[in-house]
């Protein structure tokens, strides 16, 4: 039985985002299993002891806290600019305003031969041809090949010349397995740019089942793209879920914050500080700016599950 599915819904329970149908399976599932009643009832004790002990917490501390931390990377980072501001001084003589201004006119000057080299070039090409006009156009007749989005741009009414354009689609059948270049392109391209949410969720259980904890590295930052932007919330979550079975590099943690901070999900925002909680006692540690970024959300955050989260994350660092 998926106790975990359960667990995960005990959460939303409590903050009424939960579907009416899945309320009831719920209830009925907490009658049958005592392990799951009991834990319910220690995370509903939970989140009202600490929905009191923030109301009457000393605010100003953990803002005073936050500020200390902001002033701290302040600091961090004029250090970094003056670093690199020394190590680039030996080319700074390029950036000074009478050569910029120099080099600036040299390369007004080259740009506008170039572009006059390619006017005069193209100057007595038909206007009426786009740049990438095709010519032959034989293959249309191929078996399976079907055309869409057909228009007729506009015509000629001196040459009697007609401009089309439209989509030729053929479908096409690729044979590997996900370490080949070709299929993990399939996959990116599949993630990032296909329409149907559907699509963009099979593939990523495709990904999931496939994988076996290895992953190429721009697959996974395609997925990192998905768990921040996409717009459909069942996508991220899959999406999340995927990402959380990954080794906790720094990219992956950057991401699991960007969602807490600033996903308007509640279930993503719980699922991706429950992985940052699990990997805190297993010994991760969080740079001064994550924890501000975790302190400002301790205060911002309307959900008192995630704020309970996020204060054991900060505890454990």
């Amino acid at each position: 039985m998926n106790h975990e599915k359960y667990k995960q819904w005990m959460i939303l329970e409590n903050y009424n985002e939960l579907s009416e149908k899945h309320v009831i399976e719920l209830r009925e599932h907490l009658d049958v299993c005592e392990n799951c009643r009991k834990e319910f009832l220690s995370l509903n004790n939970d989140l009202e002891k600490f929905s009191k002990e923030f109301k009457f917490k000393n605010e100003d501390r953990i803002l005073n806290e936050a500020r200390k931390d902001l002033r701290q990377l302040i600091v961090e980072k004029k250090y970094t600019a003056v670093s690199k501001k020394r190590d680039n001084g030996l080319f700074s003589f390029i950036f000074q305003p009478k050569l910029r201004l120099a080099f600036g006119g040299v390369a007004i000057f080259f740009l506008g031969f170039i572009l006059s080299f390619l006017l005069l070039n193209n100057s007595n090409e038909n206007p009426l041809l786009p740049e990438n006009n095709v010519k032959n156009i034989s293959y249309l007749n191929e078996d399976g090949m079907r055309l869409n989005n057909i228009h007729f741009v506009y015509t000629d009414n001196n040459t009697g010349d007609i401009r089309v354009t439209f989509e030729a689609v053929k479908p096409v059948t690729v044979m590997g397995n996900i370490k080949d270049k070709n299929i993990q392109n399939i996959l990116m391209y599949s993630m990032l740019e296909e329409k149907n949410p559907g699509t963009r969720l099979n593939t990523i259980n495709f990904i999931k089942n496939e994988s076996n904890n290895t992953i190429d590295e721009e697959v996974k930052q395609t997925i990192i793209t998905v768990v921040k932007y996409d717009k459909n919330p069942g996508v991220r979550m899959e999406a999340l879920k995927l990402l959380n079975s990954f080794q906790l590099s720094k990219d992956v943690k950057d991401a699991l914050i960007y969602v807490v901070m600033n996903d308007d999900n509640s279930a993503m925002r719980i699922g991706a500080i429950n992985k940052l909680a699990e990997a805190t006692n297993n010994g991760l540690l969080l740079h001064n700016k994550d924890k501000y970024q975790l302190k400002r959300k301790l205060t911002l955050d309307n959900n008192n599950y995630v704020k309970l989260r996020v204060k054991k994350v900060l505890e454990g660092n």
